[in-house]
């Protein structure tokens, strides 16, 4: 949707609409946090594998050892990943906060 925006020599603007110029850095937002961060950790291979070695073991004929012994290493992967995340998403929404609070300040220097 293209408007034609018109601004005059005194700097008047037509249509005097006001467009946000607010920075948001943030990948994720409360309902797609953890969709995302685990699509994004299946995507690797050996994630995945283990995922699938996981999954085996609930197949009685294919089970080796105790589950414990295979889930625990991808969960706390997972864990570990998900705080950094979520942690360094907290920290883009304060430098955005602080980005979008600070005020512009125009100075004109005549020669």
């Amino acid at each position: 949707m293209n408007v034609e925006r018109m601004v005059g020599l005194d700097g008047s603007t037509r249509p005097r609409n006001r467009i946000s110029n607010a920075v948001n850095n943030q990948k994720y937002n409360l309902l797609n946090f953890l969709p995302l961060v685990l699509f994004n950790q299946f995507k690797l291979f050996f994630n995945f594998f283990q995922l699938a070695i996981n999954l085996s073991q609930f197949v009685p004929i294919l089970k080796v050892g105790f589950l414990f012994t295979y889930i625990a290493p991808l969960v706390m992967v997972l864990l570990f990943t998900l705080i950094k995340e979520a942690y360094d998403d907290f920290k883009r929404f304060r430098r955005d906060q602080e980005s979008n609070s600070s005020v512009y300040k125009y100075e004109l220097h005549v020669m």
